[in-house]
């Protein structure tokens, strides 16, 4: 599609030269057709081949035959390049759609490092805006190459009918490049910073809007206002420069053009360098000439101005090398039928150790403890499990074999997590529910939506499964949210359970509730607890106590409190009585 297009423009600019050859001609010989007589045709090219066709035509015809012959032209040229232009802008859509799927796409498979780099405003900018600059770009370079293709052949026309006239031109053409490359080049600098601007003003707008609910708890409206306006405003002043330069290059450009036709008009009668009739005709030319070089010089700020973002989506595409996940192969129609096990597992963020040398392992149907103080690396461990994060060192077996070896896809479709903190999406209920299992029946859906203790409060919202949530499930309660999660963990029925913390956030009466959904989706299930109150894990078969990415201590609870360690510190810190 991208090459069609290319043809296209390039028909219109062959045609448009053509056109203008011809209609240049019938000008002069329209003019200048008194001083010959029948037989006597000036040399040349395209006039003298003109001239020829001309004289064949009754005088008293040959206006209304130039007539129609322009109009004619005109109209077919404007129909060609309508239709040109149309299809190009078809093109313009599709391919702006694809290269921002593209990036998206490419975002998305992206490891969660990746996230936590980035600021998600940034991300919003690359997908959104410089793509669209991305494309501009090409379709500015492809624009201005048929603009030069267009410029040369006014050249060679601008040659032909009178090369001294056309040294003028040349001086005056090297002014007109000098000063396009100087202002070209501004632009491009500033255009940079104005890049910048925009990417913090979208990160700004993003956070204010992101966090809205703590602005107006800490009556924080004088910062995020102020903070907003101040990136705002350097934004807008770095595109006001750039319009302002634009428009001085213009204007520039008119005045040389228009010093150019006076010393090349002065030049000829002065010197009697051409007839009227021809000198009228090359001015034409320089008319078209002139409009071709403003096209350039236009096409040429235009790209200086989005170039910037071309740097960005380069980088993005290094960033796609550092942080894409890689997946394994192995498919296998029974996941964890044995065991699962660490060996010398570490991991790193930077410099900081997270994990350190984490050995241990637990069989299939046991329910698995992770506790410790906050930031001990419990998530972290769990995260590796799922492959949010790859280890720095070690390896996770599952049935003997490396995770890093499974299919990612696979991987995930087998293990169901519920956080803490509940995501929903602003689309309806149901929609939420079916992110579990997209080709699940209503009867199955409805059925995961009791079992997490979800139906009874579907049916009392306003149009029952079919409601919309709001953005991030504004219109739920924390509660209402987490079950509406745990019936999509019913519905994906994964073979290994992560419950990081699910009902620390919750009032007593929806935590009864969660507890509940929790302990019938564990049934029967490998399932990994990670519980900041303790008296939660009591019935694991064991317990993880982790300190600082090490483990401090691991066995069931009995043996836990005999031993009398960080785990027996942490219950009498928590007012746990040991019968």
């Amino acid at each position: 599609m991208f090459w069609i297009s290319v043809f296209l423009l390039s028909f219109v600019a062959l045609w448009e030269c053509v056109i203008f050859a011809s209609m240049s001609s019938f000008f002069q010989t329209l003019i200048d057709t008194t001083k010959y007589s029948e037989g006597k045709f000036p040399s040349g090219f395209p006039v003298g081949y003109v001239y020829k066709i001309l004289v064949q035509i009754p005088e008293d015809k040959r206006v209304l035959v130039a007539f129609v012959f322009a109009a004619g032209s005109m109209l077919v040229s404007n129909l060609i390049n309508m239709g040109a232009t149309i299809y190009h802008s078809r093109f313009s859509t599709l391919f702006t759609c694809q290269n921002q799927s593209v990036i998206f796409n490419s975002m998305c498979r992206n490891s969660l490092k990746y996230f936590e780099d980035k600021k998600r405003g940034e991300l919003m900018q690359m997908v959104i805006t410089e793509t669209t600059s991305c494309y501009s770009v090409l379709t500015g370079v492809l624009v201005l190459t048929l603009f030069l293709f267009k410029t040369i052949v006014y050249i060679v026309f601008l040659v032909m009918v009178s090369f001294k006239l056309s040294l003028i031109v040349a001086v005056f053409g090297m002014l007109f490049i000098a000063e396009t490359y100087i202002v070209s080049r501004m632009i491009k600098w500033i255009a940079t910073v104005e890049v910048e601007m925009n990417r913090k003003l979208s990160v700004v707008t993003h956070e204010s809007l992101d966090g809205v609910k703590h602005i107006k708890l800490l009556n924080l409206y004088r910062q995020a206002e102020s903070s907003f306006r101040n990136c705002c405003r350097k934004a807008k002043f770095s595109t006001r420069r750039i319009f302002l330069l634009a428009q001085w290059q213009v204007t520039l450009s008119h005045l040389l053009a228009l010093i150019a036709i006076f010393v090349i008009a002065y030049v000829s009668i002065r010197y009697s360098v051409l007839a009227v009739a021809l000198l009228m005709t090359y001015l034409y030319i320089l008319q078209k000439f002139h409009q071709s070089i403003r096209g350039i010089n236009n096409r040429y700020t235009f790209i200086s101005k989005n170039l910037p973002a071309i740097g960005r989506i380069f980088d993005f595409l290094h960033d796609v090398d550092t942080y894409k996940e890689i997946s394994g192969s192995i498919i296998q129609d029974e996941f964890l039928k044995e065991e699962i096990t660490s060996k010398n597992v570490s991991l790193n963020y930077g410099n900081e150790n997270v994990l350190e040398n984490i050995v241990t392992g637990f069989c299939k149907g046991q329910t698995v403890a992770l506790v410790g103080e906050s930031g001990a690396g419990k998530t972290s461990l769990a995260n590796l499990l799922v492959r949010l994060y790859d280890s720095s060192r070690g390896e996770i077996l599952i049935d003997g074999i490396n995770i890093k070896d499974y299919d990612l896809a696979f991987l995930r479709e087998r293990i169901g997590i519920v956080n803490q903190e509940s995501i929903i999406f602003n689309r309806t209920i149901r929609e939420n529910i079916l992110m579990g299992n997209q080709n699940a029946s209503e009867e199955d859906m409805i059925e995961a939506a009791k079992n997490a203790y979800a139906h009874k409060f579907i049916m009392e919202t306003s149009h029952g499964y079919d409601t919309l949530v709001g953005d991030n499930g504004l219109k739920l309660s924390g509660g209402q949210k987490q079950r509406i999660n745990i019936a999509q963990i019913f519905l994906k029925s994964p073979d290994l359970m992560i419950l990081d913390e699910a009902t620390s956030a919750l009032d007593t009466k929806s935590e009864q509730y969660i507890q509940v959904a929790l302990e019938k989706l564990a049934k029967n299930r490998t399932c990994i607890i990670i519980a900041h109150r303790l008296s939660t894990v009591r019935k694991a078969d064991t317990i993880i106590v982790l300190d600082k990415g090490r483990i401090a201590e691991q066995g069931r609870w009995s043996y836990l409190l005999e031993k009398k360690g960080l785990f027996y510190s942490m219950i009498q810190r928590q007012s746990f009585i040991n019968e």
